[in-house]
């Protein structure tokens, strides 16, 4: 299973308030409240053999550290070198996302299948989101990301049970 991780990535202006242990605290839990729905983003991929040359694999839950959170700081940068108008996305924007080296599926044996990095630049926050492309697909990307959103503004999240796929 050869994919690249699938890769969100949001730049927020910093506020002048901006205190990023607060902020990182509140991401922590709305983190951990959304994972409660989408608890196989915890885990890390797991191999079972069964027969001579096949394996099954699964989302092994209970497996690795689970969901990673980053904080990591480059005050060097300003929003202008990250945006950079009419030019291609700055390469040092790469070291904002962790999985971004994850090349083969197979990592995610001894990688998390979800990894959030909230990189500080001078004049702003970029908050670098990767999954592994086996586990989500757009739609369910879409419905974490929403959730996580919902939970840092103190909104509480409503599932209907009733839909299906």
């Amino acid at each position: 299973m050869q994919k690249n991780s699938s890769q969100l990535g949001f730049l927020f202006i910093k506020p002048s308030n901006f205190s990023p242990f607060s902020y990182l605290e509140i991401l922590r839990f709305s983190l951990s409240q959304a994972l409660v729905h989408f608890y196989p983003l915890a885990g890390q991929l797991g191999t079972v053999p069964n027969h001579a040359d096949h394996c099954c694999i699964h989302v092994d839950c209970s497996k690795g550290p689970g969901a990673r959170l980053i904080h990591a700081s480059a005050h060097n940068l300003t929003m202008l070198q990250v945006l950079r108008p009419n030019l291609d996305v700055p390469k040092v924007v790469r070291s904002f996302f962790d999985l971004v080296e994850v090349r083969i599926n197979h990592d995610s044996h001894t990688r998390p299948l979800l990894s959030v990095q909230v990189t500080e630049i001078h004049d702003g926050v970029f908050l670098g989101v990767g999954f592994n492309h086996s586990i989500v697909d757009g739609i369910s990307t879409f419905h974490f990301s929403t959730s996580v959103v919902s939970y840092f503004y103190g909104n509480a999240i409503v599932f209907d049970s009733s839909a299906t796929r």
